[in-house]
């Protein structure tokens, strides 16, 4: 997750499998990164291309109970638009089910969220109660930039869920990947060399 806020010069989301330890302990074991559309401000995706691969094109087997995004170099918190996607989701949510949001930007803040309708509780927390493991990503986050598309490539006929999502614009930001900068972010990565 930090390697993908770190690469991306514009918002980026993700999805994760979790697995949940206690009540308020859980472990996001593997991120996922679909198509989607940015912009220095927001992030969206062709509703029914990301339902087709949310339910049938993912290869997974487990549930998708985390959702991240980056708010770039704007500060972790939950915006409105975030707010009434976290209010959607926890709407369709089983009476046993949890779900973990989190919001990220570039200077290492963080905002989580967890919703458990189990306990019928919903915790939010900032940056100091989070714990991130780190490891090598080079290779995931080059495969997850390809997937990320400039908010003006926005299919015109693609749908968007209620108000989650804006629609392209004249002064959307254009994503134009940044070889040097890539470099730059891998050179160090035993990873990205093929050397684990």
């Amino acid at each position: 997750m930090c390697s993908l806020v770190t690469a991306c010069p514009t918002e980026i989301a993700w999805n994760g499998l979790v697995r949940k330890i206690t009540d308020r302990k859980y472990i996001v074991y593997d991120i996922l990164t679909f198509k989607q559309y940015v912009n220095g401000a927001a992030t969206t995706t062709d509703q029914n291309e990301y339902q087709k691969w949310l339910f049938h094109d993912n290869g997974l087997n487990d549930p998708i109970y985390f959702h991240g995004h980056s708010h770039v170099n704007f500060p972790s918190f939950r915006s409105g638009r975030d707010a009434n996607y976290q209010e959607s989701i926890a709407r369709s949510m089983g009476r046993d089910d949890f779900f973990i949001f989190l919001i990220m930007n570039k200077r290492g803040e963080m905002h989580g969220t967890i919703v458990n309708n189990k306990q019928q509780c919903v915790w939010d927390t900032d940056h100091d109660n989070l714990c991130i493991g780190i490891t090598g990503m080079s290779l995931f986050v080059k495969d997850a930039l390809n997937k990320v598309h400039p908010m003006s490539e926005l299919p015109e006929q693609a749908t968007a869920i209620g108000d989650e999502f804006i629609t392209p614009d004249s002064g959307a930001d254009d994503v134009d990947p940044d070889e040097e900068m890539f470099d730059q972010f891998t050179k160090n990565d035993p990873w990205a060399r093929n050397e684990v």
